[in-house]
Parts: structure tokens; sequence; C-alpha cells
């Protein structure tokens, strides 16, 4: 499946990039997100064992995949994603151990900030 990803154009001749690539192409910290729970355990045990526990935060918009990721990786950042910016962003981020809430930024203002 990797080999057929890398064969797609993700845009102007661009490759998709693996997540090795991407950490060799920056020294700037990143956001993995999780669009599937099976690729949590995978990204955990990455995290784990290049130390990049802070220096990769996983964010997703599935509350059990995060849930996940704070069993497998307890001291790890992890963020919740959000469309719009519901009132209770914040607990819902607590609920699930996430150290972020991403709202979408249109919906974002100094009230839910």
């Amino acid at each position: 499946m990797l080999d057929d990803l890398r064969q797609l154009d993700a845009g102007m001749g661009e490759r998709i990039p693996t997540l090795q690539e991407v950490l060799e192409a920056t020294s700037l910290p990143i956001h993995a997100e999780l669009k599937v729970a099976g690729a949590a355990s995978v990204l955990a045990e990455f995290v784990r064992a290049e130390g990049l526990i802070g220096f990769v935060t996983p964010i997703s918009f599935h509350p059990g995949i995060l849930r996940g990721m704070k069993f497998a990786l307890p001291s790890s950042p992890t963020g919740l994603i959000f469309s719009g910016a519901p009132p209770d962003a914040a607990e819902q981020a607590r609920s699930v151990g996430a150290t972020l809430a991403s709202l979408e930024g249109e919906h974002a203002n100094a009230e839910v900030v």
C-alpha cells in the first residue's frame, strides 16, 4: 500500500513523503494527524522508538484515537481537532487527555479562545 501511495502526485509533481522524510526535511515540531485507529499504534511505536515525544504531536478528529494515544504515550501532547468551534471544545479535549484543541479559524474568536 505504501508503494501505491508513493506513486500518487501530492501536487506539482511532488510525491507523498513518509513521516521519516518529513522529519528529515525540517527541524520544526510537527503535528501528525491520525485518520484511522490502526495508525495510532504504529505512530506511537515510531515516536517512542525515535525519542520524538513532544516533537511529534498526534492530532485527530476522533476522540477514541486520542484516548488510545494517551494510553500508549501518556507524556505525549495530543490534539483534538474540531469542525467548527463547539462551546465545550475545551471540555471535550480535556476528556480525552488532549493538551490542545484545534478549532476552525473562522469560528475562533476572543470569546471561544
